[in-house]
């Protein structure tokens, strides 16, 4: 299932200022990406969504697709291609606090080399604070060890639940005694 034409609409919109804010685009977009059914169908729409409106949505495909890596590193180049597009993306404040979580998941399950790698792919071409940005966040999991093993912990029991930042930020007894309810 293509989205192209929806995708388009909605940055149209957005781009027009037509009483779309972020909140609207982003739950319209979310909307979308809840009938991704299959792997493919996520991948295609991450990379599809990633670039538009300022990349305002990069977060919560970046779950979906780290999700999918959690299981089968054949998806680590879609990783790196979201990271580049976040890299050049308006790079927000908002979205950074979104990333920084998930990039830490990325970067404690991922194997050194390949941080590296998708680090010097995404910010060839990078603002240098956004390389600053990206180069504290590398050395995030080794300076703090226990927040880096919480998100590892809370994200595994979110993985495979549509994005949801606000659980995410929760502390992760809170978040278990919710997950246990459910």
């Amino acid at each position: 299932m293509s989205f192209e034409k929806e995708i388009a609409k909605i940055e149209k919109d957005y781009q027009a200022g037509e009483g779309t804010d972020k909140a609207a685009v982003v739950e319209a977009f979310s909307q979308l990406h809840k009938k991704t059914k299959d792997a493919a169908a996520q991948v295609d729409f991450a990379l599809g969504v990633a670039p538009a409106c300022g990349g305002i949505y990069i977060p919560h495909v970046f779950w979906s697709v780290l999700a999918l890596f959690w299981e089968d590193e054949q998806y680590r180049s879609s990783l790196h291609k979201l990271i580049r597009t976040f890299a050049e993306s308006d790079f927000e404040e908002e979205e950074k606090a979104l990333m920084k979580p998930l990039l830490v998941v990325y970067f404690v399950r991922e194997r050194e080399f390949e941080v590296s790698r998708a680090r010097t792919l995404a910010l060839a071409d990078a603002h240098p604070s956004v390389k600053e940005w990206f180069d504290q966040l590398v050395q995030f999991p080794k300076n703090n060890k226990v927040a880096a093993k919480t998100f590892v912990e809370k994200f595994a029991l979110l993985r495979k639940t549509h994005p949801n930042f606000d659980l995410f930020k929760l502390p992760i007894g809170k978040l278990e005694e919710i997950l246990a309810g459910a």
